[in-house]
């Protein structure tokens, strides 16, 4: 992998993409191509997520929105485009 394949991977994520991203990724290629469920993922970083989190390649910030507690002291994002930082 180098730059340029880099930075052409993570520029598809423009804010039209973002719209429709929560139900492609969790609604179509979690369950069909990845066969893991969002379910199962969610119930994941549920048991995982910790009162100091980070945060690698948020997409639209779902798991953060709706399975982060409330409890949480700190949290870090990290990614490359900066759509998916303002979309999260």
């Amino acid at each position: 992998m180098n730059k340029e394949s880099t930075v052409a991977g993570q520029a598809v994520y423009s804010k039209k993409v973002l719209s429709i991203y929560d139900f492609w990724v969790l609604g179509v290629s979690n369950n069909y191509f990845w066969k893991c469920p969002t379910r199962f993922i969610s119930e994941q970083f549920s048991m995982l997520v910790s009162s100091n989190h980070l945060d690698v390649g948020v997409g639209s910030g779902y798991y953060l929105k709706n399975y982060l507690p409330q409890s949480t002291k700190r949290i870090a994002l990290l990614d490359l485009n900066q759509n998916s930082l303002d979309t999260t």
